[in-house]
């Protein structure tokens, strides 16, 4: 049975294409393949094509799925291990060189992706608990909320002051609330916040 293919009235181009699909089928080969394109009693030139690429994408998205289906389940588990390896973790050594806690070593711990920040407060809260935050009840001077450590991808640090009362300074410097502020994992960043001095230091864990 014939069927029409419907152009556009603008020229004879259109026109060429219609006479020369007015066959039931249009077949195309993929590999060796045959896909058939069955035409409605009327459609478009638009339609035609857009039927075809539809059709051709359909059977990539089915190649992509066969072809996970055959991954090995030892190779998706070798995939799984190296992705937990691209992780960045750090042990963090806070030393306390002035202040209520002078003479204290402090250990933390950062990872991108099990524990990617650490509180430093005042609070006596579970989440400045060591080794996921820096607790300093001791310290009038420091907010109880008064700052953050934070990992980012790529094994980036930085210090975030949480809009404390009486501000921050890393390595001399002034501390915006919430601007963060990189340090180096390379070596000491000198830190002082409320009424206590502290040298911080990273060591990558392996």
């Amino acid at each position: 049975m014939k069927r029409k293919l419907e152009g556009n009235d603008d020229g004879a181009d259109s026109n060429a294409v219609a006479a020369a699909a007015t066959t039931a089928e249009a077949e195309a080969s993929n590999d060796g393949d045959k896909r058939v394109i069955l035409l409605d009693d009327a459609i478009t030139v638009e339609a035609f094509f857009d039927q075809d690429c539809d059709l051709a994408a359909q059977a990539i998205l089915d190649e992509l799925a066969a072809e996970l289906a055959r991954l090995p389940e030892d190779k998706v588990g070798e995939t799984a291990t190296v992705l937990a390896e691209a992780s960045d973790a750090f042990e963090v050594a806070i030393k306390c060189v002035a202040g209520p806690y002078k003479g204290h070593l402090l250990a933390l711990q950062l990872d991108s992706h099990t524990h990617r920040s650490c509180l430093i407060g005042r609070s006596t809260g579970r989440k400045f608990r060591a080794p996921n935050g820096l607790s300093m009840p001791k310290d009038p001077e420091l907010s109880t909320t008064h700052a953050q450590l934070r990992i980012e991808p790529g094994g980036r640090i930085f210090f975030v002051d949480l809009d404390s009362t009486n501000g921050s300074l890393i390595n001399g410097e002034s501390v915006e609330p919430h601007e963060p502020k990189q340090l180096s994992t390379t070596a000491p960043n000198k830190v002082y916040v409320g009424s206590s001095d502290l040298l911080v230091s990273f060591t990558r864990r392996s």
